[in-house]
């Protein structure tokens, strides 16, 4: 997990979760990305600079609005499974932005 907030303003952190342990953070100049690296192994991973309330502090309701917009997967009933669900795959969010390096 890592920690994205600024102590400089005193507002709540956002929580990064994706590694056990963190050996290096670094942010773009421009500030819309974020890139963090594993301790213990050859792990790098690539993140948006996160925007809005963290997600950890929002009601749930928000909370699981926000993870939905975040995510294409989905459970859905399906009542020829045998679990009485399966997993839906849509189109990502956001999907027609093209990422400008």
């Amino acid at each position: 997990m890592a920690i994205c907030g600024s102590d400089i303003t005193g507002e709540e952190p956002h929580l990064i979760f994706g590694h056990k342990t963190v050996a290096a953070i670094a942010i773009q100049p421009n500030g819309q990305w974020i890139v963090t690296s594993e301790a213990l192994k050859p792990i790098v991973r690539l993140w948006r600079m996160p925007e809005g309330k963290p997600l950890h502090t929002l009601p749930y309701k928000d909370l699981m609005i926000k993870l939905r917009s975040l995510t294409n997967v989905r459970i859905v009933p399906d009542q020829k499974s045998t679990t009485g669900y399966r997993i839906q795959f849509n189109r990502f969010p956001g999907w027609q932005t093209v990422v400008n390096w």
